[in-house]
């Protein structure tokens, strides 16, 4: 109890400072804390490309964004009722986060837009394609609508994987559907924590939308599958 008062304290103290500080250097303390309070070990394979890149990752969790906000300097593209979060909307917003609704094209259409403005000054941006949360063990089918930007010019795209090592890892860090940000977090805080492995893979430069989406989530899902497979493989050695 005594670290979930905690963690939720240092977390709101630390956003609002980051309101009134727009360093990288207080964004960094702010994700920083938020790992180690909810006990969220980050292990990052490789490293993120630099100048205007655009990151595709599966997404599993609220966690996400903390890992990569610990990880890489880039704003994000995120549903639109992180927006109206208390602090952590805020937050973002400051830091040239973009907010989409989820059932509006227009909005999709719009922000692609936006999106493109970014990178062109050289902003990378992180877009979850799938357009929702999954339960960590499969890649939803990657949605196209959100890179539209591809579509003006070849852009170089990097797939990221985000991969929760153990099933029980799954089971506490997915965020799933309509769920409730506060109790989830809660219950995290209580738990042992997890561990999340973040894997920059090998960007590439994609000439549209499509070949984008479909090239990085086929790069992620293998990435997902051959890390299952070598988890089973070492619960049947120690069983």
């Amino acid at each position: 109890m005594i670290r979930t008062v905690l963690a939720l304290g240092v977390f709101l103290v630390l956003g609002l400072l980051r309101l009134i500080v727009p360093l990288r250097a207080i964004e960094l303390l702010l994700w920083t804390s938020v790992l180690r309070l909810f006990r969220v070990q980050l292990v990052v394979h490789g490293q993120a490309a630099q100048g205007g890149t655009l990151l595709l990752a599966n997404h599993v969790s609220w966690i996400d964004i903390a890992a990569f906000g610990r990880t890489i300097d880039a704003c994000f593209v995120a549903k639109a009722e992180v927006g109206g979060w208390p602090i952590i909307g805020a937050a973002a917003r400051r830091i040239g986060c973009l907010f989409v609704k989820r059932s509006s094209r227009r909005s999709a259409h719009l922000i692609a837009a936006q999106l493109g403005e970014r990178l062109d000054a050289g902003r990378n941006v992180i877009v979850f394609p799938e357009g929702t949360t999954g339960p960590g063990d499969h890649v939803l089918p990657f949605r196209s609508t959100l890179t539209g930007a591809v579509t003006c010019q070849p852009l170089q795209v990097q797939p990221v994987a985000m991969v929760y090592r153990s099933v029980q890892d799954r089971a506490l860090a997915a965020w799933l559907g309509d769920a409730s940000l506060l109790p989830h977090a809660l219950a995290l805080a209580r738990s042992g924590g997890v561990t999340l492995d973040l894997w920059f893979e090998q960007p590439f430069v994609a000439t549209d939308r499509k070949h984008a989406a479909v090239r990085a989530g086929a790069v992620i899902a293998a990435r997902l599958a051959d890390e299952l497979l070598d988890q089973a493989a070492t619960l049947k050695r120690v069983a």
